[in-house]
């Protein structure tokens, strides 16, 4: 029994520092570039619907947020793909999926995903500027938050030396 949870613990540490260096660090890598090259909006999707992807490697979602490209489901309506699930959407997966859609529209004729007068104002990144958006609604991250992210970057900065 031991040596399976010793293995679990190696396989989440796996798949952490697979999420770390092909997903987390190419964002941050790329709205860091981007910040001084024209209006740049961030946001980490922490919202695991009904129908959430899994880490292939291990099956879960280690770190608090949903897979590496779950957002999808909330622009499209992918439930006929799920026989598991209703084909009709829980009220979390309607208002998570109705808000992303509304950034996306409102960037398509504004320019920006909240333009004034908007209930919430999401921040262009300047280096700090990342949204979250969650099951209970969406908010800018605080400095301890965009910290931790960014030790990601830092530590595969010089692992992986792009410049």
């Amino acid at each position: 029994m031991e040596m399976s949870k010793s293995l679990l613990n190696f396989t989440v540490d796996y798949s952490v520092l697979h999420a770390d260096d092909g997903f987390i660090y190419p964002f941050l890598y790329n709205i860091e570039k981007q910040k001084n090259n024209g209006p740049t909006w961030a946001y980490r999707f922490e919202y695991k619907g009904e129908i959430c992807r899994t880490d292939p490697i291990t099956g879960i979602c280690e770190d608090g947020v949903a897979a590496h490209a779950s957002h999808i489901n909330s622009y499209f309506n992918m439930r006929s793909r799920h026989p598991s699930v209703s084909p009709i959407e829980t009220p979390a997966d309607k208002a998570v999926s109705k808000r992303l859609i509304k950034y996306l529209v409102n960037f398509a004729y504004y320019d920006n995903p909240t333009p004034p007068g908007s209930n919430f104002i999401w921040e262009q990144y300047k280096g700090n500027d990342i949204m979250r958006l969650t099951k209970k609604g969406d908010f800018m991250a605080d400095a301890d938050y965009v910290s931790k992210l960014k030790t990601v970057l830092d530590l595969w900065s010089n692992v992986i030396g792009w410049e």
